[in-house]
């Protein structure tokens, strides 16, 4: 039987296990159909070179909380059991250490070894952050070549932007006349951010985190940080920049309406009410009483800062005059006498009121009285509502029933212990045949009866013919006080023999004040 051989063929791509270089290897076998069989095998190999990884997405930027978009891996010259992992980290990573560590982010396969196109997604990658963060993805083989030249990575730096922050205060605020300015801000801006603020109508924005405006209107406020842009917010600022109304009523004086009151109408709220007048009057309150013709005006500040002043309100003056009237009154003949008091006047239908002494009165134009003093008399005219007055006086007898000494020296004196005392001069308003006057001193006031009874008598004088007596201070010791304050000591000069009526009689006082030892004298001198 005839021996046949066969001859086959073929060629296969190997990745050395050793290199992971790719290698082309070409294999010739020679079979023997009959007979023993043996194989001739040719095998030639040529180093092709490392795969290769790449990414058109160097770098790519996302906002807080949003989708991330996929990445897409190119890669070539892998073999059938390459696949393609996704790791990130907060870091840069240099030569091959990205293929130790990292956060995997997911594992693909490869549809062809040759030359694949992945699509990878980002969808895990942290992106819920305060601030921005930047992290370095890296594209790799799986498993990790056991050549390190060929161990080939794919980078894009992915940026997160954080939220922007769009918390605004006051959200809703008024203008007024006493806060003409509303200040409007972030509570907690986003560091790096961009914030810009529109007024409703205005074309041109303010930028900033804070703003002073002065018109009412809607303000919105927007801000960005990269492409990133946060939640719109809008603060509402209103007006209420007016005053409410005031006005004021008008006004006439006359005698049967000596005052009126003026009183300020107001629409809105308000808080406080002045009032200006004629002369500097001023006042306060929604009324105010008047007695004086001219030109008052209320003032007024409303509960928003504004501040309005009322019409002019004219308070005139009635022309009527009030009537004329001539009094007269009288001296009394003796103590027990009486006088007629008179009046005459113009009023139309008048009406007479008389006071006096001791609680006097009297509707009559022409009353008996009988006692000393001044009356005064009031005369109303019914008519015309105006009244006039008039003051009398009735006249003590010329001979007074009562005598008794009146000083003609001061009142009161201030002494040091150790001075001498000036004189005391009195003067007496009669004088019968045989009377003195004595000069006591107490430590206390008397009472005019009191008076008569205790006491140091200093000297007891003789009236000379002017009706005038005098201690002589100069012929008494020096005062004396003994104590560190001052003391009080009361000199009555009385007339002896005690009259007989001594209610009404009363003597003359002075009151000596002194001072303890080694005070200043005070000297005085009298001048008629």
């Amino acid at each position: 039987m005839k021996n046949e051989y066969a001859t086959v063929q073929w060629g296969m791509a190997l990745r050395s296990w050793l290199t992971s270089l790719l290698l082309i290897a070409s294999f010739q076998i020679q079979a023997q159909v009959a007979g023993d069989t043996f194989f001739t095998t040719s095998i030639t190999a040529n180093r092709v070179g490392c795969p290769t990884l790449t990414t058109p997405v160097n770098a790519l930027s996302i906002c807080a909380n949003a989708t991330a978009p996929s990445l897409p891996l190119v890669s070539t010259n892998t073999t059938s059991t390459d696949s393609l992992r996704l790791v990130y980290f907060t870091s840069p990573q240099s030569g091959t250490a990205m293929y130790s560590g990292g956060t995997p982010l997911g594992t693909y396969a490869l549809t062809n070894p040759l030359a694949s196109t992945v699509t990878a997604s980002l969808a895990s990658l942290p992106n819920a952050t305060g601030t921005a963060v930047v992290y370095y993805v890296y594209g790799l083989l799986a498993p990790t070549p056991s050549d390190p030249a060929c161990r080939v990575s794919a980078q894009t730096t992915v940026t997160v932007f954080p939220g922007v922050s769009m918390a605004l205060t006051p959200r809703s605020t008024t203008l007024t006349c006493t806060n003409p300015y509303a200040a409007l801000s972030l509570t907690n801006p986003t560091p790096g951010a961009s914030y810009s603020w529109w007024r409703s109508g205005s074309p041109t924005p303010t930028s900033g985190t804070s703003i002073t405006v002065s018109q009412p209107g809607t303000y919105t406020l927007t801000g960005r940080l990269g492409n990133c842009w946060g939640t719109a917010t809008t603060a509402t600022v209103s007006s209420d920049q007016r005053p409410g109304t005031v006005s004021v009523n008008q006004g006439a004086l006359s005698c049967s309406t000596p005052t009126i009151t003026l009183t300020a109408t107001i629409t809105g709220r308000y808080s406080s009410v002045l009032w200006t007048g004629p002369w500097g009057m001023a006042g306060e309150g929604n009324t105010l009483s008047v007695s004086a013709p001219g030109i008052y005006r209320a003032i007024v500040t409303f509960a928003n800062g504004c501040v309005d002043a009322s019409n002019p309100a004219r308070v005139s003056q009635s022309p009527v005059p009030p009537p004329l009237i001539a009094a007269q009154g009288g001296a009394m003949a003796c103590k027990t006498c009486s006088v007629m008091l008179s009046v005459e006047t113009d009023a139309t239908v008048p009406l007479f009121i008389w006071t006096g002494p001791d609680g006097f009165s009297s509707t009559d134009p022409f009353p008996i009285v009988s006692k000393e003093g001044s009356y005064t008399i009031v005369v109303k005219d019914l008519e015309t509502g105006c009244e006039a007055y008039d003051i009398v006086v009735v006249e003590a007898p010329t001979n007074d029933p009562c005598p008794q000494p009146f000083l003609d020296t001061p009142d009161a004196l201030t002494l040091c212990a150790g001075e001498l005392l000036p004189d005391v001069r009195v003067l007496l308003n009669q004088v019968n045949p045989g009377d003195q006057v004595a000069f006591v001193l107490f430590d206390t006031p008397q009472s005019s009866s009191s008076a008569y009874t205790g006491g140091t008598t200093l000297a007891t004088v003789t009236p000379e013919v002017d009706l005038v007596a005098t201690l002589p201070g100069s012929t008494l010791p020096p005062v004396q006080n003994r104590s560190p304050v001052e003391q009080t000591r009361y000199l009555y000069a009385l007339l002896i023999p005690q009259p007989g009526l001594v209610d009404g009689c009363t003597p003359a006082l002075v009151t000596i004040t002194i001072g303890p030892g080694g005070c200043m004298p005070l000297s005085f001198r009298r001048i008629k």
